[in-house]
């Protein structure tokens, strides 16, 4: 085995840790992501930590700003109107070609993720919210059966799930507010009512523009970076 290939690994490891991390909404936008913090956080020399940080820059989840340092990227109103524009186009076909081609095996694998996504609400799990959301919108895009247009997908679904995970986090006291009429999405398929379903998918990306202006123009939140915390904030416990 080649000596950089461990180093590699774990590098790849702890993009994977930060990427969940932003993701379920544990680090805000803007908040500044310290290499020296991170590396002592996971026990490692700087070196992997900046190799995680450029896969995650890759990924447009961290901005690297010149004498500055690395921050969790910061969405403006015209980027999440432009990841929604492109977001909604991507879903809506994607259901079309879903309900001609695999319609049965769509509604049977919705059920399950609607039934633990209502769940989750129910219970107030922030993280599971989050996750299972995606899933479901993603469930709807790979049932397309079509590489390329599930491939521009994953490419934006990292940035779309932190936005809601981060809208769930804040919004405690609206616990449903992205899921409209989430748990008939299996009805919707199993009947064909395509015209249901896109409606659906349109409406949960309008809310979220609107919620998003509401809840994120105002600034961001306290940053801490005590050194136990990021870990426990990294690992989610």
């Amino acid at each position: 085995m080649p000596p950089t290939a461990p180093r590699r690994s774990r590098a790849h490891q702890i993009a994977e840790q930060i990427r969940d991390a932003i993701i379920e909404a544990r680090f805000d936008f803007g908040e500044p992501i310290s290499e020296e913090s991170l590396a002592a956080a996971f026990e490692v020399s700087r070196t992997p930590v900046r190799e995680a940080l450029g896969q995650l820059q890759m990924q447009e989840l961290v901005e690297v700003r010149p004498r500055a340092g690395t921050f969790v990227f910061t969405p403006t109103m015209a980027d999440i109107t432009a990841l929604n524009e492109y977001r909604l186009l991507l879903e809506v076909q994607a259901a079309h070609l879903a309900i001609v081609r695999n319609q049965v095996a769509l509604a049977r694998d919705l059920a399950p993720l609607v039934t633990r996504l209502q769940r989750a609400v129910t219970e107030e799990d922030t993280p599971a919210i989050g996750r299972l959301d995606t899933q479901v919108h993603r469930t709807i895009v790979a049932h397309a059966d079509n590489e390329y247009l599930l491939r521009g997908y994953d490419m934006i679904l990292p940035r779309a799930a932190c936005l809601r995970a981060q809208l769930s986090r804040r919004l405690t006291h609206e616990p449903h507010w992205a899921f409209g009429e989430y748990e008939n999405l299996a009805g919707f398929v199993r009947r064909g009512e395509i015209d249901k379903l896109v409606a659906t998918l349109t409406d949960n990306s309008q809310r979220t523009g609107e919620l998003y202006r509401q809840v994120f123009l105002d600034g961001a939140e306290p940053v801490d970076t005590e050194i136990s915390r990021l870990r426990a904030r990294l690992t989610g416990a």
